[in-house]
């Protein structure tokens, strides 16, 4: 059984994640105890060695990331319980952590219990945990770090790196500025929604493109785009008009 503690401030909220806990996940979950503040779920987390941890965002006046920022190590699985909050929930996304939207619906407290069982390596799991601090640190709330899963594990890639990314079905090409590129388990549809505040724009169904890399258009139907390393993307006839607006408002210098 997992040993788990639950960090919540919003007692409707923690009453509703332990019922759930206790109807559908009895036989997996051993839940050791629940606390209301940054304090109690900090000392918990010292004296009780849990294997998991539900945490909350906010706690009173303080945060979980604080709460992160208090331990030595983090050798525990992390599960964070958030309501809407776009630059966390950027965060969680890139460093490829998991976290429940509240209210939390069976089915996602299920499927990031079924990730805890089937468990990852201490390395990736500091890895992951860095990247997740890194962002929520950074002074101007731009994440500059993703976790990109693929079929040995994981990289941890700079966006500034990435010039452009490609479908491939379900998986999708990352094309990086030295040349090589890597494969992702992802597909292209979910990397548009994590890089969509990034200065990143889908110019084509299978094209997505960082606009800081684009050295020119040519003209046609839709045209296509040559990036700095040479490569040319297609652009589409419908996604032509919202390109051209989206580099005006996105000031960079291009020529027509």
């Amino acid at each position: 059984m997992i040993r788990t503690i639950i960090i919540e401030d919003e007692q409707p909220c923690m009453d509703h994640l332990v019922t759930l806990l206790e109807k559908g996940f009895k036989e997996e979950v051993e839940l050791l105890g629940t606390f209301s503040s940054f304090e109690d779920g900090l000392e918990a987390i010292s004296t009780l060695n849990p294997e998991l941890v539900f945490l909350d965002i906010q706690l009173g006046n303080k945060s979980g990331f604080d709460l992160l920022k208090e331990l030595e190590k983090i050798d525990f699985n992390l599960v964070f319980t958030t309501a809407y909050h776009q630059f966390a929930i950027d965060a969680f996304r890139f460093s490829a952590i998991d976290y429940l939207l509240k209210p939390i619906a069976p089915f996602q407290l299920k499927e990031a219990l079924e990730k805890v069982q089937s468990g990852i390596s201490k390395t990736d799991r500091d890895s992951k945990y860095q990247v997740l601090l890194e962002s929520v640190n950074s002074t101007d709330q731009k994440l500059k770090k993703m976790v990109v899963p693929h079929i040995n594990g994981f990289r941890i890639l700079e966006l500034s790196e990435v010039i452009r990314l490609q479908s491939d079905g379900n998986y999708t090409e990352i094309h990086l500025n030295n040349e090589s590129k890597i494969v992702s388990g992802k597909t292209l549809k979910e990397y548009e929604n994590r890089l969509l505040d990034y200065r990143f724009f889908r110019v084509h169904h299978s094209h997505l493109v960082n606009i800081d890399f684009i050295k020119s258009y040519t003209a046609g139907k839709g045209g296509y785009l040559t990036l700095k390393d040479n490569s040319q993307v297609e652009v589409s006839h419908r996604k032509k008009d919202s390109l051209m607006k989206y580099l005006k408002s996105s000031g960079t210098d291009i020529i027509f």
